[in-house]
């Protein structure tokens, strides 16, 4: 549930044979604004490897009996197995202020992954990460900012992922 729902109840069911899930959500509060009220991560239960889309569609939803079915967007979701291939994305977004997500995979399990951000000179601003993780897909949020949380400058700046097996560098702009 998105923070604005954090004192509210939530129950659900799921139900096998029709493959339908069935969430509900309940509080004394009062929905202040609109936005984000639920997020779902799903977990496969079995191996996958490459990517593939299932239709995942919202058939109702109410609120204090209202329907507002009509203003949920169904859309498509990408279910992400284990990477096949080592892979650094370009940020998102491009230029960016006051953040950006990195993006990468990782096939293998175990492996030591270090990210660092770099000015345009070649010194290291900021070490997002430093340490082993096992396969999957990762997304890291830099917000501009050095390794002692000070804002950095306007400017390009150049992010690396290194690996045992694999090195990636590419260019960031950071726009005041």
């Amino acid at each position: 549930l998105s923070d604005e729902f954090s004192n509210f109840n939530m129950n659900y069911f799921l139900n096998k044979e029709t493959h339908k899930l069935i969430i509900a959500i309940a509080g004394a509060d009062i929905m202040k604004n609109g936005g984000e009220v639920l997020k779902l991560n799903f977990t496969a239960n079995r191996d996958i490897r490459g990517n593939h889309a299932e239709a995942l569609e919202v058939t109702k939803f109410l609120a204090n009996e209202t329907d507002f079915t009509q203003n949920v967007n169904s859309e498509s979701i990408e279910f992400i197995g284990k990477p096949t291939v080592y892979k650094l994305e370009q940020n998102y977004p491009n230029p960016f202020n006051p953040s950006t997500v990195i993006s990468y995979k990782i096939p293998d399990d175990n492996v030591g992954v270090t990210l660092v951000i770099y000015n345009i000179q070649g010194k290291k601003i900021k070490t997002l990460v430093n340490g082993k993780q096992n396969a999957g897909v990762y997304k890291i949020t830099w917000n501009a900012t050095n390794d002692y949380g000070e804002r950095v400058s306007t400017g390009i700046y150049i992010y690396r992922l290194i690996t045992e097996k694999y090195t990636s560098t590419k260019k960031m702009i950071v726009l005041k």
